[in-house]
């Protein structure tokens, strides 16, 4: 089973030119088959789309096409939601003479930007510290990250009094490390200048800033584009040497304290990786020794704690 030729590239949401499925023998070339054949058709993940039997994917939207007895192919059109080099995937479901499977990758590009968003979701921050890195990016219609024209500003406001900055000054303390004091920094000295919006250059779709804040609020992205929609994002702010124990929700919430694990514990914690990780909840039960349940370095893959916690105890 196999493509007869390459898709030209397109963009996210068009139709595809008709796509040919042909049935080969040993040597590569077209076979007819004895028996018909169903040929399912799929996208392997994180792709994305949809699939047509008639041109322009103006109806008849399936799952499988079928290769009928005495010919030697079949065809099909799709429509992409993913950018890059989405695998299409056409595998034969047939139980005997099976002609395996074929995949394709063709190029996809991605639409024009229609909204800016954010980049992940919200990591917990310490109250009136420097929080992690907030990253932005303009996308398009299927949330594929999109290049702007132009330079396009984007204002950043908060509910809850928020001060944003394009990146934290060395007097204003960033995320505590785990295990430290957990006092959350200082505030923002005379030194530290606040913006009110980030940019996004011609040509290019991502801008980032950080923050701090009192008390959990919402920042809202504000495109001064007529053409892009702006976006919203909670954002926790906790207070330093709280311990929060809530993950059974499935809400994750940090340790920032330095994430230390409660031996005797029926519940699951959790607690704050450094900047670059996400907030994750750990094995529910007691934790013992050398266990996942303890909060370390080498028994959470680097992503529990930024310096070893040792063994938990109890």
């Amino acid at each position: 089973l196999g493509f007869s030729s390459m898709q030209p590239p397109l963009t996210a949401g068009a139709c595809s030119v008709k796509v040919v499925l042909v049935s080969t023998d040993t040597a590569g070339n077209p076979a007819a088959v004895a028996e018909g054949h169903d040929v399912a058709l799929s996208w392997t993940a994180p792709a994305q789309g949809l699939f047509f039997t008639s041109p322009g994917c103006a109806a008849g939207q399936t799952q499988a096409v079928a290769i009928a007895a005495g010919l030697s192919n079949t065809s099909f059109y799709f429509r992409p939601f993913t950018a890059g080099s989405p695998e299409l995937v056409a595998t034969d479901t047939s139980q005997t003479n099976n002609l395996g499977t074929a995949t394709e990758k063709p190029t996809v590009n991605p639409g024009p930007p229609v909204e800016v968003v954010f980049d992940r979701p919200t990591t917990p921050t310490v109250a009136n510290s420097c929080s992690c890195t907030v990253g932005i990016h303009s996308a398009d219609y299927y949330g594929n990250r999109a290049n702007v024209s132009a330079l396009t500003t984007v204002q950043v406001v908060s509910d809850a009094g928020f001060t944003f900055l394009s990146s934290c000054p060395s007097d204003l303390a960033a995320q505590p490390d785990a295990g430290s004091d957990g006092d959350g920094g200082s505030g923002p000295s005379a030194s530290a200048s606040s913006i009110t919006q980030v940019s996004i250059d011609a040509g290019a779709s991502g801008a980032s800033f950080v923050f701090q804040g009192p008390a959990t609020g919402v920042i809202t992205l504000i495109p001064n584009s007529s053409t892009l929609f702006g976006n919203s994002q909670g954002e926790l702010i906790v207070n330093p040497g709280l311990n929060f124990d809530t993950c059974s929700s499935g809400t994750v919430i940090c340790l920032p304290d330095g994430g230390t694990c409660l031996p005797g514990s029926n519940k699951k914690l959790c607690y704050r990786p450094d900047c670059s990780g996400f907030p994750l909840c750990i094995l529910s039960g007691k934790p013992t020794p050398n266990s996942d349940a303890c909060c370390s370095r080498t028994s959470c893959g680097g992503l529990c704690r930024p310096a070893d916690a040792g063994v938990c105890g109890g």
